[in-house]
């Protein structure tokens, strides 16, 4: 992942923009528009992806720190559709 300088002034206002309930609900509309979680087919889509992946820098979702929670999150939805009395062991 490359770094890059984010003006801490602008992610603060980002991060304060999406803390929200309405801001997440925003976010969340604004990436599946951008068909952030589709498979990328076209450089168009690329382009899109890219830009959804820029907000997520901006508001610090994707720091290092963050990678650990976003992990764990999606193993624990793994396991919510999973039949019952299966396990990930």
């Amino acid at each position: 992942m490359r770094q890059e300088f984010i003006d801490p002034e602008i992610q603060k206002l980002y991060r304060s923009l999406f803390s929200g309930k309405a801001g997440r609900q925003v976010l969340e509309h604004m990436l599946l528009e951008l068909g952030y979680f589709d498979e990328i087919e076209t450089e168009e889509q690329r382009v899109l992806y890219n830009y959804g992946r820029r907000l997520l820098v901006f508001i610090g979702a994707l720091e290092a720190p963050n990678l650990t929670g976003i992990v764990d999150y999606l193993a624990r939805k793994t396991q919510l559709i999973l039949p019952k009395g299966e396990s990930h062991d």
